[in-house]
């Protein structure tokens, strides 16, 4: 079984390779930007790096050019999760925009449109938000299906029979049986 295992000890490497990629979500245009300014940096790298050649301005350019794309599309993205969370709000994107809201100061929420009415003080927007996870768990006795409430009755009826049932002889527990009953667990 050594001689198994010897080999693939030394074989296999036993450190995380390190991946080229950026760390953050970039398109194939942000990419394609990126190898080119890495190409640029690498011929002006060759010259000796001077501040005045063209290839320093070129690369000066694209840099350029690949942070306007990225704050583009940030702000795409910014822009598609608000209108999901305006098409079809529920309780994970809300938690989302209030962790964005905590994890970066940046990131806040300027404007929501409710109702057709643009709020943009933060406050009213925090209850607008309350207003309306509280209209959801509140019951409207328009849209409340009947069905569905003679349902919760019968399941209700049935589980108090059963609590009276056993109300009678309630089983009682001494400390003594508790203390058994935990040095019986698994514990290590």
């Amino acid at each position: 079984m050594e001689t198994l295992t010897k080999p693939g000890k030394r074989t296999i490497p036993t450190k995380l390779l390190q991946t080229k990629s950026p760390k953050w979500k970039a398109s194939p245009e942000v990419l394609t930007i990126l190898k080119s300014s890495r190409e640029i940096y690498k011929k002006w790298k060759a010259i000796r790096k001077s501040k005045e050649h063209h290839l320093a301005i070129k690369l000066k350019n694209e840099k350029k050019k690949m942070r306007s794309k990225q704050r583009a599309e940030h702000a795409i993205d910014r822009q598609t999760f608000y209108q999901q969370i305006m098409d079809n709000p529920h309780t994970q994107l809300f938690y989302r925009l209030i962790n964005r809201g905590r994890s970066n100061s940046r990131a806040t929420t300027n404007c929501l449109k409710i109702e057709g009415e643009y709020i943009f003080c933060h406050e009213e927007q925090r209850k607008r938000f309350a207003q309306y996870y509280e209209d959801l768990s509140v019951p409207k006795e328009e849209l409340y299906d009947n069905t569905c409430l003679n349902l919760c009755k019968i399941r209700q009826n049935y589980v108090q029979e059963t609590l009276e049932e056993y109300e009678d002889n309630p089983e009682l527990f001494k400390d003594m049986d508790i203390k058994k009953a935990i040095d019986c667990l698994n514990t290590k």
